[in-house]
């Protein structure tokens, strides 16, 4: 019963720490969960080669980006992996953020993440956590609705660890568990040094970037060791500095792909015109022509809501790489905070038609759709692939329980209120709605079909 219940909390720790859509507010306050497509789509460009060495299927990993200035990166289950704001923010380089990744990958690879569950488990035997878990996973979990009702998690604490608890570690202010686990970090640190090696070297790219990353994690621990929260779950030693620099030494001259650098600078500028003062960012931006600097400008104006601006940048963007759907979904995005309704839905159908497979651009179609009145169904099936496949997307609930609403299917209706309640934690709520979908649905239904999985779930969790 008591792994049972650690591997529920486990789970449901990394549910609910999902993300909005990081353009769908203007404030991102420090342990928030935040979706950008363009992001992650970059993100998994750099990682997929690193992936496949690694025998990790990119196309199902999640990556979850928190905003916290905190230099962290974590593995954590289910091809599932958290980044810090800070943590990309604070890598100079793709090879660095490639290095730190590659050792990330190595505890994936090692199973370490399945036998840090494991140590909970015979801990929590001996009843040294279950209470301090449970209190941990409770103070870590805040809900919260921005203005345009998507729901986000906020994870705040002391300094700027805030969202590692999230991420299943768990271990502050639990002094018997804590040192278990940093102990038991410390058995697997130069497998996952050895394992990123390898991965580097196989892809003939370079070791130093996760050199630099070490330096950088040194440096930030002298200035703050008891905030370092990186360094306290990796410790760095002096026999890991020498292995990395022994594995220096038979560098031949590696390079990442160039497009690489590209991609980073993307992803860079977009974080800073997110989270940077934004009329501070466009005196810094000065008269810059470049790409990322139109989309940072963009950002930046629509963050300060001076939307006309904003749109013209988007509509510069859009005329010099109209086959970029990013721009298209940005242009939708101020337009939405505009009222202008039918231009947002074209937008958003526009990126859509670029890019079929994204989410976030399925979503922001139908949330149109929804709004105009227009095509119900069509939004109702969108917004169903959104959330079966991708069911953190809290606004995608709200959205698509209002347009079974207004199509008056009063089962459906009942069953997406059900989930939106399970993921932001409230049980009681879910549980009333799964029992008036229960008796509304088809049974032949493939909501009927969800339900069932999720009752499960629900009696997991009351138990």
């Amino acid at each position: 019963m008591v792994a049972k219940t650690l591997k529920i909390i486990f789970c449901l720790c990394m549910t609910l720490v999902t993300g909005t859509s990081i353009e769908a507010r203007k404030d991102f306050p420090v342990g928030m969960s935040i979706y950008d497509a363009q992001i992650n789509e970059g993100l998994k460009k750099l990682l997929a080669p690193l992936a496949e060495k690694a025998d990790l299927d990119i196309k199902t990993m999640k990556l979850q980006v928190f905003v916290d200035p905190a230099y962290n990166a974590f593995a954590t289950i289910d091809n599932t992996f958290g980044l810090h704001t800070g943590f990309l923010q604070q890598s100079k380089t793709p090879e660095e953020f490639l290095g730190v990744m590659a050792h990330e990958f190595g505890h994936v690879k090692g199973r370490h993440i399945a036998r840090m569950q494991d140590t909970f488990g015979r801990i929590a035997k001996q009843g040294m956590i279950v209470t301090g878990l449970s209190a941990a996973l409770l103070a870590a979990t805040v809900f919260a609705t921005s203005k345009d009702n998507s729901s986000s998690i906020y994870a705040p604490s002391a300094g700027s660890s805030a969202v590692s608890a999230a991420a299943g570690v768990l271990l502050g202010g639990i002094g018997v568990t804590a040192r278990a686990m940093a102990h038991y970090s410390r058995e697997q640190e130069n497998t996952a040094d050895h394992a990123a090696v390898d991965f580097l070297k196989s892809l003939n790219w370079p070791i130093s970037g996760f050199k630099n990353s070490m330096l950088t994690m040194k440096e930030l621990s002298m200035l703050d060791s008891a905030g370092n929260i990186y360094m306290q779950s990796h410790p760095l030693t002096n026999d890991r500095i020498s292995y990395i620099d022994s594995a220096l030494n038979n560098d031949s001259n590696p390079k990442v792909p160039f497009e690489f650098k590209l991609i980073w600078d993307k992803i860079s500028m977009k974080l800073k015109a997110y989270l940077d003062d934004p009329e501070a960012f466009i005196q810094e931006l000065g008269e810059d022509p470049s790409e990322s600097a139109l989309m940072g400008k963009a950002i930046a104006y629509y963050r300060m809501e001076e939307n006309e601006k904003a749109m013209d940048y988007a509509g510069q963007l859009i005329q010099k790489y109209p086959s970029n759907p990013h721009y298209y979904d940005l242009k939708s995005d101020i337009a939405w905070d505009s009222g202008l309704l039918e231009i947002s839905r074209d937008a958003s159908k526009k990126a859509l038609s670029l890019s079929k497979d994204e989410p976030l651009f399925k979503q922001n179609y139908a949330r149109a759709l929804i709004e105009l009145n227009q095509d119900l169904k069509q939004a109702s099936n969108l917004l169903e692939n959104v959330v079966i496949e991708n069911k953190g997307f809290f606004s995608a609930w709200k959205s698509l329980t209002q347009a079974y609403g207004l199509q008056n299917l009063q089962g459906e209706f009942n069953w997406a209120q059900a989930e939106y309640f399970t993921l932001i934690g409230n049980v009681k709520a879910a549980k009333l709605y799964a029992e008036k979908a229960e008796t509304l649905l088809d049974k032949k239904s493939k909501q009927y079909q969800f339900l069932q999985i999720l009752k499960s779930k629900l009696k997991d969790l009351e138990e």
